[in-house]
């Protein structure tokens, strides 16, 4: 926290406590007989009422500090991430990737844990050997992706269009869905994964003079064409 806004902070709490404290001088003076204590009470109400307003003007003021901080912080953070090439072992700790372009990067060993990844761009990205335990991926383009011997634990790829990704290696195990995910014949796949409960999901699709595959198995693989 800056020195202004700590300031401000500091301002709020002694606002606070003394509008609280005149007001419980004001709520007993305001019962009592007496026409001086009761004018008093008078007085300290008004008082009261004016801390406690400012109090909360103040309050307001911290906030919107805070939320221009990190809105700052944010919009700087997305813009490094969009104009690097190459970020290896990249995380995106507490940001949100909400319609962030990571296509064509290179994200090697990438941690993307529980990541909701639904609006980001994937084309071309290279995430060889990352971590997407979790992570949602419904409907996301990662045409030609590479997600060679990466950690696809848990992860949802229902509705996701996969033209010519690359699965190499790639750990498949409780994956939740493929359902109505799109592959060409250039989608590169584990062996033995189209045999699998996973892949009755898949939609085939054809690819220029290719008819429409839900993919090849390692060794098998064509390369891809653009």
């Amino acid at each position: 926290m800056n020195s202004p806004m700590l300031a401000t902070v500091v301002l709020v709490v002694i606002l606070l406590v003394s509008g609280g404290g005149a007001f419980g001088w004001a709520w007993w003076g305001a019962g009592h007989s007496k026409h001086e204590v009761a004018n008093r009470a008078q007085v300290l109400g008004a008082l009261a009422a004016g801390l406690l307003t400012g109090a909360a003007v103040a309050l307001g003021v911290v906030l919107l500090q805070q939320w221009q901080t990190n809105s700052s912080a944010d919009a700087l953070w997305r813009a490094s991430v969009e104009t690097a090439a190459n970020i290896p072992g990249f995380s995106p700790g507490d940001h949100s990737l909400g319609g962030i372009d990571l296509s064509g990067k290179q994200l090697e060993d990438a941690n993307l844990s529980s990541a909701d990844l639904r609006q980001v761009e994937l084309r071309d990205t290279d995430l060889a050997r990352a971590v997407l335990t979790g992570a949602d991926l419904r409907g996301v383009k990662m045409y030609s992706a590479n997600f060679d011997n990466t950690v696809l634990t848990g992860a949802d790829f229902s509705h996701a269009l996969l033209m010519g990704a690359q699965f190499v290696g790639a750990d498949f195990r409780n994956i939740k869905s493929f359902a109505g995910a799109q592959a060409d014949a250039f989608t590169c796949w584990p062996p033995g994964f189209l045999e699998s409960p996973l892949a009755k999901g898949i939609i085939p699709k054809s690819h220029g003079s290719y008819p429409a595959s839900p993919g090849q198995e390692f060794p098998h693989c064509l390369p891809y064409e653009r």
